[in-house]
């Protein structure tokens, strides 16, 4: 894959995501986004030889999808899982469990976002990642503040990725006869 190719992939990507806001066709398209950016940020892990950025944003994926199942499985009345009587209320689980999970997957998702801005110059990434982490610690509150703040950390992002420039390689020297 080449530079322009990644970049451009990732800033698809995030646009895509911003569009989870679309009714019935969002969550398709974040999770093309989502699938985009990775794929970029693979790219550039390689390219900056910093494998903890796609390590980072791997782990905050695994996180998400290991917490979509555990939060499924809580709202299940399976009897081995959990105990629950009629008088204790199920609600809560799926949210505390959902509200860690999404913490934790923000905290790995920053790590790599803030990695490829140090290694790449562009100090948009840092901004998109706080702005991501904020959101994360924000949807603890009732209303959808948290969300929407996340979804909004993706137009830096797009903006970070469109703003990339390669490495400058140093010119061949050349001698010129004396």
């Amino acid at each position: 894959m080449e530079f322009d190719s990644a970049k451009t992939m990732g800033t698809i990507g995030a646009i895509l995501v911003v569009l989870t806001i679309v009714p019935h066709a969002g969550a398709i398209l974040g999770l093309l986004g989502f699938i985009l950016i990775l794929l970029s940020l693979n790219f550039f892990s390689e390219y900056y030889g910093k494998a903890e950025i796609f390590k980072n944003a791997l782990i905050a994926v695994i996180v998400v999808a290991v917490g979509l199942i555990a939060a499924f499985i809580t709202t299940l009345d399976i009897p081995w899982f959990i105990r629950v009587d009629a008088a204790t209320p199920k609600a809560p689980f799926p949210l505390v469990i959902g509200f860690a999970i999404c913490l934790i997957s923000a905290i790995y998702f920053r790590r790599s976002l803030i990695m490829l801005s140090e290694v790449s110059g562009v100090k948009m990434f840092s901004t998109a990642a706080l702005l991501y982490l904020i959101g994360a610690i924000l949807t603890i509150v009732p209303v959808p503040v948290g969300g929407i703040i996340m979804i909004i950390a993706f137009v830096p992002l797009t903006v970070a990725f469109f703003a990339m420039k390669p490495k400058l390689t140093p010119a061949p020297a050349t001698m010129t006869p004396t």
